[in-house]
């Protein structure tokens, strides 16, 4: 499966999980769509990467509640593999991010010859 098909399924994992995981830990943001790499000018590339950075923030801090979630031995232990699949679900959505990022650096570097 490509990254293109995979980040928004991806994300559907994400956002199912982190629901059931933990009402505390929410995921604030998606993965940015890349811009087009035949026209995108060097604003839309630095906007691009100030989005990525935003997305990787709010990805950690997610993690980071996820990971207590799954460090709480207090919880049901399939309240504890929910945070965890959710955790694995991010970590997937932010390769789909990367490997459109490194397909859309290509492409440009392509484009511009």
């Amino acid at each position: 499966m490509n990254s293109k098909a995979m980040a928004p399924l991806a994300a559907a994992i994400l956002f199912a999980f982190g629901s059931a995981a933990a009402g505390e830990c929410e995921m604030n943001g998606e993965a940015p769509t890349m811009p087009d790499p035949a026209t995108a000018t060097d604003e839309d590339v630095s906007a691009t990467i100030g989005e990525i950075k935003a997305f990787q923030a709010a990805l950690g801090a997610y993690r980071e509640c996820l990971d207590g979630v799954t460090e709480n031995k207090e919880l049901e232990k399939e309240e504890r593999q929910a945070a965890l699949e959710a955790f694995n679900a991010s970590v997937d959505a932010e390769t789909a991010m990367v490997e459109d990022w490194q397909a859309f650096q290509a492409a440009r570097k392509e484009v511009q010859g």
